[in-house]
């Protein structure tokens, strides 16, 4: 028995669907993943200014502490004639600057110290405070 072939006809025969993708699925998914890359790379840049800050202000805080314990001891040894010309500066980091005022307070032997730093011309800034003990004598 011999098997019979089928006549294929090729105008009549349905072209069979080529697996892929089309342009325009392309071009959405390509579209939804520069915008997604252009977001990541925004918020890089502003994850890289909020380190930068954050250092800054650490180191701020650390020069800030210094300064009151310098003060500390200046008041320890010396009295508070004016804890503020206490022989510590910041001369070695000069991207900062220090201000620094006493307040007075209630209490007779009591004042407060406030040391502020800045950097950035002025842009950010860190204060502590302390307050001193004059010791009697």
């Amino acid at each position: 028995m011999a098997e019979e072939s089928p006549i294929r006809n090729p105008q009549s025969a349905v072209p069979e669907r080529v697996a892929g993708f089309t342009l325009l699925e392309v071009m959405v998914a390509l579209f939804i993943i520069a915008t997604a890359f252009v977001s990541l790379l925004g918020l890089h840049g502003r994850n890289i200014r909020a380190i930068a800050r954050d250092q800054n202000l650490t180191q701020a805080t650390l020069l800030g502490r210094r300064v009151i314990s310098c003060i500390q001891l200046q008041v320890t040894l010396r009295g508070l004639q004016n804890p503020c010309d206490a022989p510590c500066s910041i001369d070695d980091y000069p991207e900062y600057g220090l201000q620094c005022y006493t307040i007075d307070t209630d209490l007779d032997n009591v004042r407060g110290v406030v040391a502020q730093i800045t950097w950035d011309g002025g842009r950010g800034s860190c204060e502590m405070g302390y307050y001193v003990r004059i010791p009697t004598s």
